[in-house]
């Protein structure tokens, strides 16, 4: 995977998804930071869908309109590659 950096708030998603155990929901995702930071549920099924498509995420449809997410990539692999990147670009 190319590595790319995550703007701070789907960072900020993929923190929270890597610290609950998979798969995780778009209402638990809302309850979890969504509501603290006043985001509408849209703004959520943004945010993961292009987590989804950049390849942070798998996602499953479980039923009706509520989706499951799991990520593919851990949170040490991405550390890793923002290290290299940013250290590759000072250095």
């Amino acid at each position: 995977m190319k590595a790319q950096r995550l703007p701070d708030a789907e960072f900020d998603v993929m923190q929270t998804i890597w610290d609950q155990e998979p798969p995780v929901t778009t209402g638990l995702l809302m309850d979890l930071i969504g509501r603290d930071r006043g985001w509408k549920v849209q703004t959520m099924v943004t945010l993961l869908a292009r987590l989804t498509e950049r390849g942070f995420l798998r996602v499953e449809r479980t039923g009706g309109r509520e989706r499951a997410f799991w990520p593919v990539i851990g949170r040490e692999e991405y550390l890793q590659m923002e290290t290299e990147t940013f250290l590759g670009h000072y250095h």
